[in-house]
């Protein structure tokens, strides 16, 4: 099996969906063909920290297969997880880890590095509060002429 690793940049709103898909292929280097790999009896981990040398996981992100036959598994933000996570700018990276309770015939191969970067959203949900007639602001009623700029 050669497995290239690789390095992917996320950028992220917070409180934004997402679906991030990947695919997990073998590179025959005489052919140049690439094919899936099964990983159905691999399980995936994902975890995103500061830095590399951090003990403190800022976020552990559940990766479904969705066609483990064929390699490809992805993550599901939804609004409310994407939310949840907040502001946060890290590092992160994804491992295929064998389903061995013995250490000695545990494999793990860490595939993808990267960094996770958040930014606020400006659009977001909020509740517009409610003036009664006699409070209500004024409205500035008019056309927005452009200045004219001297040379």
């Amino acid at each position: 099996m050669a497995i290239t690793r690789g390095t992917q940049t996320i950028n992220h709103y917070r409180g934004d969906s997402y679906v991030i898909q990947w695919t997990m292929r073998d590179l025959d280097r005489t052919t140049g063909v690439y094919t899936p790999i099964d990983i159905t009896n691999y399980d995936l981990l994902m975890q995103i920290r500061t830095d590399a040398t951090s003990d403190s996981v800022l976020y552990q992100p559940v990766l479904e297969k969705v066609d483990p036959v064929n390699g490809v598994f992805r993550w599901d933000i939804k609004p409310s997880v994407s939310e949840s996570i907040g502001v946060l700018n890290g590092v992160f990276d994804i491992q295929l880890r064998t389903q061995d309770a013995d250490e000695d015939l545990e494999k793990i191969l860490t595939f993808i590095t990267g960094v996770f970067k958040t930014s606020v959203d400006v659009s977001r949900s909020t509740t517009l509060k409610a003036y009664p007639e006699d409070e209500r602001l004024p409205c500035i009623e008019g056309s927005i002429r452009r200045a004219k700029v001297s040379k």
